[in-house]
């Protein structure tokens, strides 16, 4: 990952109020330099990732570094994993090539979302450092074109983020620490507490189901570990598939919308045509009637030199 530090302009993650005392003991127990759980002192297992920038050049510097800070969000939820469960355990591997970490960057007039997500690497081993770290594009944005309205369209994929990914988030890192054995003193590191994160009401409601036993380095299950990851599993899915249609829905419309400008364009430019075909009717027809009047006039000169010659 290299030995910069990420630095994103906006992050959204848990903070310390999201987890009970002894999920905090575990959690602080397990941290090192090299397993940490937060990403600030006061930020812990972010989800998502923002950078903005200025010019086409600035939002390529921003995606560059929201694949920096999401691959290290996403290796150190599969660092918590292989400490809980073990590297070969199926709840781990069901990490593998899902999505973990969100992104948006974006500048004064298009807006990126992506998907971060891990493979296992082409290595015999089979821990955090064999990791192959990829982005998956979500959708690309305007925030000028149609007047603006598209913009909505991403705060309400990022506030669907928060209603529905942001518990199922902080629900995965839960189940992992309830299979940690409670530590007899803290042997790891600590960070202060934050006012950034989720709800502590919240997150106590979905703490209550996967409270560990202590003494116990493995939670007994309620079901079969097969059934609870086909459960997850398909709320992930239901997830990402209403997602996806609204995502669909939003191309839809904008596709309408970009229609119904080319008619209305269309429209137009036929009028004009229309009025300019209308106008050059009535230029040659006063032209004709000059050429008439001229005609005329020549010809009463014509008769009035006769006369005179007569006379």
């Amino acid at each position: 990952m290299g030995v910069s530090s990420p630095k994103p302009d906006f992050t959204v993650g848990l903070r310390r109020t999201a987890f009970q005392d002894d999920e905090l003991r575990k959690l602080e127990n397990y941290a090192t330099p090299q397993g940490p759980f937060y990403f600030t002192p006061d930020l812990c297992f972010p989800f998502l990732m923002c950078e903005a920038k200025t010019g086409r050049t600035g939002i390529d510097q921003a995606n560059t570094q929201n694949i920096h800070s999401a691959s290290i969000a996403v290796r150190a939820m599969f660092k918590l994993y292989y400490a809980a469960y073990g590297a070969d355990h199926d709840r781990t591997k069901a990490l593998t090539g899902q999505i973990l970490t969100f992104s948006v960057s974006h500048n004064n007039r298009l807006v990126n979302l992506y998907g971060h997500y891990a493979i296992a690497g082409s290595s015999n081993e089979n821990n955090a450092e064999s990791l192959q770290f990829f982005r998956h594009d979500i959708a690309m944005f305007s925030l000028t074109m149609y007047d603006g309205r598209e913009r909505y369209k991403a705060y309400n994929f990022i506030r669907n983020l928060y209603d529905k990914f942001g518990p199922e988030h902080l629900r995965r890192i839960q189940d992992a620490v309830g299979q940690m054995a409670s530590p007899a003193q803290r042997t790891g590191l600590s960070f202060a507490a934050s006012d950034m994160g989720l709800d502590r009401e919240d997150s106590q409601q979905d703490s209550g189901e996967t409270t560990s036993q202590e003494g116990s380095h493995f939670r007994t299950p309620g079901e079969p570990a097969s059934a609870s990851l086909k459960k997850e599993t398909r709320r992930m899915r239901e997830q990402m598939d209403v997602l996806l249609q609204q995502l669909e829905q939003q191309r839809q419309d904008s596709r309408d919308q970009l229609e119904q400008q080319r008619r209305e364009i269309r429209h137009k430019e036929e009028t004009m045509e229309r009025q300019l075909e209308q106008q050059r009717k009535e230029g040659r027809d006063k032209e004709e009637k000059m050429g008439r009047q001229l005609e005329q006039l020549v010809s009463m000169v014509a008769r009035l030199q006769d006369a005179k010659s007569t006379s």
